[in-house]
């Protein structure tokens, strides 16, 4: 563009020494008498136009110059702004991969915050949790719902045998009990039960080994094993305000040092009373 408008300014120039020229000699073929005093006249003002145009072909000169020291300036900022795009398009790539890691790292955490084991708590009632259950001849009042019906019952674990001692009385109650599973022992617990309250009076309540659990020291809820226990059993039919007392036999672990009991536990593993199946030594 800077080279079109200076070969425009030339062509401007030559055009109006060309139309001196050009009348000059209209002047010379179409006058009779020519004035000497004219020509010299005219041949100074085509001089001074003639220094004139040596002039601006300087000037324009130097503006070529100046374009082409310009032109080399855009050309350097040109690649310096593609040296910086590439620059900022690698940074860009960089920080969308930290930040695809930092995502990452973050659903890493979260799934392990989600599977980590909560701490149990560090204080509560006696019989009031699996962490805090109550000792052997304590007795613990609680009421449950139980098919949408609210029960009051007073609990007390009076008496435990467990191991070989167990497995004897056991036998001797019906020989058609079975041993204790590879790994496991029995434990016998005899239970005081006082059904306090129920919907009406007249609402009886099913007593029976089924009414507890038993649940290891590591959490590990046992299966109900099928024995006919020593007499007398604790199953039984109670109205309100009866009370029974019997044994409930149950498998748990050999190594199971601090096995608990549970009465009234909800659908989801709730709630309840505890019981300490082991005595502190």
């Amino acid at each position: 563009m800077g080279m079109d408008m200076l070969n425009s300014r030339d062509l401007i120039v030559g055009l109006l020494v060309g139309i001196v020229l050009g009348s000059f000699g209209v002047y010379v073929f179409n006058s009779k008498d020519v004035n000497l005093g004219q020509i010299s006249q005219l041949e100074g003002q085509i001089v001074s136009l003639q220094e004139l145009i040596d002039t601006k072909n300087v000037e324009i000169s130097g503006y070529q110059t100046q374009i082409s020291t310009l032109e080399g300036q855009v050309i350097i900022l040109q690649s310096q702004v593609s040296t910086k795009t590439y620059q900022i398009n690698t940074l860009q790539s960089q920080v969308n991969n930290l930040t695809s890691q930092i995502t990452t790292l973050q659903q890493t955490i979260d799934t392990l915050e989600s599977q980590r084991i909560p701490s149990p708590p560090s204080e509560g009632e006696a019989g009031s949790s699996r962490f805090f259950p109550a000792d052997i001849g304590v007795p613990l009042t609680y009421s449950f719902d139980y098919l949408f019906d609210e029960y009051t019952v007073r609990v007390t674990v009076i008496e435990l045998i467990r191991g070989n001692e167990a497995w004897t009385m056991i036998e001797e109650a019906n020989i058609s009990n079975d041993p204790p599973s590879s790994g496991f022992e029995y434990v016998l617990v005899k239970i005081k039960f006082e059904y306090l309250s129920g919907p009406t009076i007249d609402t009886t309540f099913d007593l029976s080994t089924y009414t507890f659990d038993v649940v290891s020291g590591e959490g590990y809820v046992y299966e109900i094993t099928v024995i006919i226990a020593p007499d007398p059993t604790i199953d039984a039919e109670l109205y309100f305000g009866a009370s029974h007392e019997g044994w409930a036999g149950y498998q748990i672990y050999t190594n199971d040092t601090e096995p608990v009991l549970a009465c009234g536990r909800d659908y989801s593993g709730e709630g309840g009373i505890w019981f300490k199946l082991y005595e502190e030594v």
